[in-house]
């Protein structure tokens, strides 16, 4: 029963966030643009107001870029969770040696982690061919957000896990 919960449980917060989302949204727009310029600026003049309008307006505006510039950062990552699903083992099969490859624990094709996960973990236990060090190097140079992409992804995944 409670393996049925984990997997429906992202469904019903997505179902509730929903429902809930445009009251909170209405309300912080009404807070955000009315009652914090103008308490701000009590007692200052329409001009202050005006003032801290525009200022609570640029933060909002900059703070809702900050966090929809992330979308396509996810949407990668979805489709790189998927992508491991569906070509996880094929790209072991390309750049793990044959007497390596389908060990049950391997994360090639499995749904919670990334291929670069997978390729850091091959690469981590040395088990990763000429051919697989190469696209781990094109990952490398193409996200500069972290240096040793897959290696870090790996480690990442292990702490994650170790917390649980």
């Amino acid at each position: 029963m409670n393996i049925i919960i984990s997997e429906i449980a992202p469904f019903i917060i997505l179902a509730i966030t929903l429902l809930i989302s445009p009251f909170l949204f209405a309300i912080g727009i009404v807070y955000t643009f009315f009652v914090m310029p103008i308490r701000d600026a009590h007692g200052s003049g329409v001009k202050k107001v005006t003032i801290e309008v525009f200022k609570w307006s640029g933060q909002v505006l900059y703070q809702f870029w900050r966090s929809f510039r992330l979308i396509p950062y996810y949407m990668a990552y979805i489709i790189d969770l998927f992508g491991n699903v569906l070509v996880g083992r094929v790209i072991e099969r390309r750049f793990v040696p044959n007497e390596h490859q389908g060990h049950p624990d391997r994360l090639f094709g499995r749904g919670d982690v990334t291929i670069s996960t997978a390729l850091g973990e091959v690469q981590s236990k040395g088990i990763i061919n000429e051919r697989g060090m190469k696209l781990v190097r094109i990952l490398d140079w193409f996200d500069k957000r972290w240096e040793n992409h897959c290696l870090t992804s790996y480690d990442l995944y292990k702490f994650k896990k170790s917390l649980k």
